[in-house]
């Protein structure tokens, strides 16, 4: 079961990767997204699309690569992979609540 759950981690954070893969690119390359919403453009032309001069998918780029490494490093041994539940949860919630503050401030 822990097998399965990890698993699970693991391709939920791979497909998180290469959706902030993609988004980085186009940011980084000033080309359009293509979004289903219609309002992606307007999200990255903000100014709020950056922090520091720093693109908000690099952070998710980011986010996603260290839960990638973590959750392919619990399969190593049963010590870590009870040692390293909590980076993998905290990074998660960190990124959760990243996510829903830049879609308040994008919604109002």
């Amino acid at each position: 079961m822990q097998n399965k759950k990890n698993t699970l981690i693991f391709l939920l954070a791979l497909v998180g990767f290469f959706i902030a893969l993609y988004l980085s690119k186009q940011y980084l390359a000033n080309q359009t997204v293509i979004c289903l919403t219609g309002g992606c453009e307007k999200v990255r032309l903000s100014p709020l699309s950056k922090i520091s001069g720093v693109p908000v998918p690099v952070f998710g780029l980011i986010g996603y690569s260290l839960i990638l490494i973590l959750s392919f490093l619990r399969t190593l041994n049963s010590e870590l992979s009870t040692k390293l539940l909590k980076p993998i949860f905290f990074i998660s919630v960190g990124g959760l609540l990243f996510s829903t503050y830049n879609n308040l401030v994008d919604w109002f």
